[in-house]
């Protein structure tokens, strides 16, 4: 079905506090590279929680809490010196509180370990012909059930699982180009 630019891509997604990038913050991150390789961690919970994020998503976030400064040191850690394509299923949410988690304002850009140019992966359905919204359990006919995924293995709006869907439904995608 296609043929991507460069296999040196880490699949990933966050959970955060609110859909409100002024005062929301990564509560969840997890990363998956092209090979398999994870990153999940999960960050204290800020005081600013929607109430959809607390029924949702914080029961789902039982690990040991890291601290900022931690968090990003294991993302650079993790994203090595390969400066990967970020590629997520809800881009500009991601990358938004991704680029708060480093406080650009704060630190150098050049601290950060992963290509500028992110990818949305619901752009890239796009492109290819696919409806974006087939990428939602609740539509009909979604893309899941097109591809034989078995989304139901996946816990939905946990970090690492969904970014572990993705890379699925990527690699389906390449292996039937």
């Amino acid at each position: 079905m296609f043929k991507a630019f460069s296999n040196d891509i880490v699949f990933w997604d966050t959970e955060f506090s609110s859909s409100d990038p002024y005062k929301a913050e990564i509560i969840s991150l997890g990363m998956v590279k092209y090979t398999g390789d994870e990153l999940y961690f999960e960050l204290e919970v800020p005081e600013y929680t929607s109430k959809w994020v607390k029924e949702v998503v914080l029961p789902m976030l039982t690990d040991a809490k890291i601290s900022r400064e931690e968090a990003r040191m294991k993302i650079n850690e993790f994203l090595g010196d390969t400066k990967p394509h970020l590629v997520a299923d809800w881009d500009k949410f991601d990358t938004t509180f991704l680029y708060k988690l480093y406080d650009i304002g704060e630190h150098n850009p050049k601290e950060m370990k992963w290509n500028w140019n992110s990818v949305d992966f619901r752009s890239v359905l796009f492109a290819l012909g696919v409806d974006p919204s087939k990428m939602s359990t609740t539509h009909e006919g979604n893309l899941y059930q097109e591809l034989g995924i078995n989304h139901k293995g996946y816990r939905e709006h946990h970090a690492l699982d969904d970014a572990k869907l993705l890379r699925d439904v990527y690699l389906e995608l390449e292996r039937r180009r």
